[in-house]
């Protein structure tokens, strides 16, 4: 849970979803589970110290993400507000930060879904 650092792989440079981030940027996290093994005819498009298969595609229109570049820092702290009113602010509160540059991910599917 929390804000995390995503870093891209070669392979993303020129996807059409991942085209115009940088190679690092920050996107909000909210999960445990993990992707340990990647279908075989997959491309690995992100990872992150936590968690090493953030993103990837089949083909060329199925993508998986475990990030959520929908979120916001706001978003997550509304989100504390509303489900840990009565249960006191969780630890991973304290690493959220902005992810600006996750709203260009969301630009590119919106333009990707359009054609």
């Amino acid at each position: 849970y929390g804000t995390h650092l995503m870093e891209l792989m070669a392979e993303a440079k020129d996807d059409p979803l991942f085209f115009g981030l940088p190679n690092k940027f920050n996107a909000q996290c909210a999960h445990h589970d993990m992707v340990e093994t990647m279908p075989p005819e997959s491309v690995l498009l992100a990872g992150s110290e936590h968690c090493p298969v953030q993103a990837f595609r089949i083909g060329k229109n199925v993508y998986e993400m475990q990030f959520h570049p929908e979120r916001s820092k706001e978003d997550y702290e509304e989100i504390i507000r509303y489900r840990f009113k009565d249960h006191g602010t969780p630890a991973w509160a304290a690493n959220l930060a902005p992810s600006p540059e996750a709203e260009i991910l969301m630009r590119n599917f919106i333009r990707f879904i359009k054609y």
